[in-house]
């Protein structure tokens, strides 16, 4: 595969860049995925994280600590498509948030050259579409108890209104994985539906929940989430 050139990071061609893209932007310097150095960001990028510039701009120093670390490793092959090919790629991972715990973010990185030999991207980035945020709020409104778990880790990627008032731990559930935060235990389900699971299929099962005295029914469909081999799950 031919390598870009590498030439160095031009003030002119970001200048270019940014004239062309006038939305929501960063410019980063990337050693590895933990350590991505911030050079440049636009105005909106403190309050779209629900930070003060000042917090922000500390924060950011470190970038890759923005991004929640459970999807750190999806920007590895990305960025190395990046700087095999020259092309601009895409990618959507969770940013971290004061408030909310995190927030979505659909990105588009182009390789700009180099800085002492350490590869730079713009960053053009967007959160979350009017679309996206009107089925998250049909999502809210409906009494099934709704989740999606990432399948290597068991850890929950987004979980509805009736799922976060089902588990009473608050609507930060990032990190937590689906027995602890659903069943409130402390190891996987024995009868965990996603095991052996292929993309695209389902399961469902009738469960006794013997603290509750009730009968539940699972359903659960294993899908690509953002990147992450996920299922969603209802009850």
């Amino acid at each position: 595969i031919k390598q870009p050139l590498k030439k160095s990071i031009s003030r002119a061609e970001i200048d270019a860049l940014i004239s062309r893209d006038p939305g929501s932007y960063a410019i980063y310097k990337v050693w590895a995925v933990d350590k991505i150095e911030t050079l440049f960001y636009s105005s909106d990028r403190p309050a779209a994280c629900g930070y003060s510039n000042e917090e922000y701009a500390t924060l950011a120093k470190e970038a890759s600590g923005l991004i929640l670390k459970d999807d750190r490793p999806l920007l590895t092959p990305i960025l190395q498509r990046a700087l095999a090919t020259g092309e601009d790629v895409e990618l959507n991972y969770r940013v971290v948030h004061k408030t909310m715990g995190f927030i979505w973010l659909h990105a588009i990185y182009r390789l700009i050259g180099y800085e002492d030999g350490i590869p730079g991207f713009f960053a053009s980035l967007m959160n979350n579409t009017a679309e996206t945020k009107a089925f998250a709020q049909i999502l809210n409104n409906v009494k099934t108890i709704i989740y999606v778990v990432d399948c290597p880790t068991h850890k929950i990627l987004y979980a509805n209104k009736a799922a976060i008032d089902y588990s009473k731990k608050g609507n930060d559930y990032a990190g937590q994985s689906c027995y602890s935060f659903i069943r409130g235990e402390k190891k996987a389900c024995t009868d965990c539906l996603f095991n052996n699971l292929s993309l695209g299929k389902e399961r469902h099962n009738e469960v006794f929940r013997d603290n509750q005295k009730v009968w539940q029914l699972i359903s659960c469909q294993w899908v690509d989430w953002c990147g992450h081999d996920a299922v969603i799950q209802s009850i």
